[in-house]
Formats: structure tokens, C-alpha cells, sequence
């Protein structure tokens, strides 16, 4: 019917007074990054790292939003 998300959260909770605090504009960004993907590894064991190191040479990560791949070799996990 054209309904705003606005106007369907007005019908569903009539009654309680609801008012919209604000609106934002969805937009398809995505904040990946290859510090996010840094601090991600940083929460595996060091073993699991290393191995992963030592049978590909590098890490690899894939975001799944955007696509964006990334790769951390030794030198960038050693620390």
C-alpha cells in the first residue's frame, strides 16, 4: 500500500503513544577494513594463525557485505 515503516509501526503499536524519534536514510556501505580483519585475528588462538600461515603463507579474509578481500602475511600477524 505505499506504507512507510513510520506509518506500519503507528498501526501495529496504536495506543501506546508511539512517536518517531527520527529517520535515517539506509545507505549501502559497508566498514570493513583490514584492521577489522587484523583485531578479528588477534581473537584466534596464535597456534590457529600460525598454522594457517604456515600452509598458505598468508591469511586471507573475504568480507561478505561488500566483497572486499583481504590478505595479512607473516610480517603483518608476527606482531
Amino acid at each position: 500500500n505505499g506504507m512507510t515503516p513510520v506509518d506500519i509501526a503507528s498501526i501495529l503499536l496504536d495506543g501506546l503513544g508511539m512517536e518517531a524519534s527520527g529517520s535515517i536514510e539506509p545507505k549501502p556501505e559497508c566498514e570493513c577494513s583490514e584492521e577489522k580483519l587484523f583485531r578479528s585475528l588477534r581473537l584466534l588462538p596464535r597456534e590457529e594463525v600460525d598454522s594457517i600461515i604456515a600452509e598458505q603463507g598468508k591469511v586471507e579474509a573475504r568480507c561478505h557485505f561488500c566483497g572486499a578481500q583481504y590478505e595479512l602475511g607473516p610480517d603483518d600477524v608476527a606482531s
